[in-house]
């Protein structure tokens, strides 16, 4: 197998530590496995432009090193072709590679996807931009872009800016008027938060809640009515232990496509943490096994 990696030099758990030198453990790994691989490492400003260039080079795989944004960066570029994203999960929370249950560590996981298959699965996208695990809106979204007000401000304003966030949050929150077109006939809803995940999630208690698959080819839909940001942080308690049910207030279901309107020209929309101001209204639709991953053979039986 042809493979190239691409490796993001400023990625989380790169930071301060020898980038050539993992670079050299994945080639080692690789090549140990029967595989032709060459790594290459790049500022984070140039990814975009290696993952063109690598994606016309039809690679049986490409390695991406990064956090979420790369993972998405990359997948972009190899939907529906034959070329597989294998994933080094190199940022902060590593979303997808959580869910293909990749391992954290570095060593572990470059030996991993040299032995692993190849695995297709479902890519959702909103408005023609891609998510590989869910998009928010509402709470999600307010939150990820206060924390992006205080990067690189000092130490004391951010510990200020942290302390005042919740408080901050709950004075200004005002619940979403939105017109929800799915399954049912199209009705008016007022939410604090909306989620649609890229296949829906199981009920199985875990303190993140796990997709029950990642190829069934359906969205799922979450809505929280709930009036304040302490009922909706108890939603997701329920939901760690696999209680989801019960609660009047909070709609679930499973669907192909929908589309989200509101009075508001543009909404802020999380995608996969990525933070996109997007214009209304918005469609989201699925894409049934458009992305080929490298999944180790005992993650694949399970999937």
């Amino acid at each position: 197998m042809r493979v190239h990696g691409i490796l993001n030099r400023k990625a989380g758990t790169l930071i301060g530590a020898a980038a050539e030198a993992f670079a050299a453990r994945v080639e080692s790994a690789f090549e140990a496995a029967g595989h032709e691989v060459t790594i290459e490492i790049v500022e984070p400003d140039r990814i975009g432009e290696r993952l063109k260039h690598a994606a016309r080079q039809r690679y049986d795989a490409i390695l991406i090193g990064g956090g979420d944004g790369s993972v998405n960066a990359a997948a972009s570029m190899l939907l529906g072709s034959q070329t597989a994203l294998g994933i080094l999960p190199l940022g902060t929370l590593n979303r997808l590679a959580l869910e293909l249950e990749l391992s954290t560590d570095l060593d572990a996981v470059a030996t991993q996807l040299a032995r692993s298959q190849r695995f297709q699965i479902d890519v959702a996208e909103v408005n023609g931009n891609i998510f590989l695990c869910n998009s928010f809106i509402g709470l999600p979204p307010l939150v990820s872009e206060r924390r992006q007000e205080l990067r690189g401000r000092s130490f004391l304003e951010r510990l200020t800016g942290y302390f005042r966030l919740p408080f901050d949050i709950s004075r200004n929150m005002r619940r979403l008027a939105l017109l929800i077109d799915d399954r049912q006939a199209p009705r008016l809803i007022r939410a604090l938060t909306v989620v649609v995940s890229n296949n829906a999630y199981g009920e199985e208690p875990n303190l993140l809640p796990r997709r029950r698959a990642l190829d069934e080819g359906k969205l799922g839909l979450y809505i929280s009515k709930h009036h304040t940001v302490l009922q909706t942080l108890w939603l997701l308690i329920r939901a760690s232990l696999g209680m989801w049910s019960g609660d009047p207030k909070f709609e679930r279901q499973e669907l192909k496509k929908l589309t989200i309107e509101s009075r508001r020209r543009h909404l802020i929309v999380s995608n996969d943490g990525e933070l996109l101001k997007l214009r209304t209204p918005l469609r989201y639709s699925i894409r049934p096994k458009a992305l080929t991953v490298l999944l180790p053979a005992k993650q694949q039986e399970a999937a």
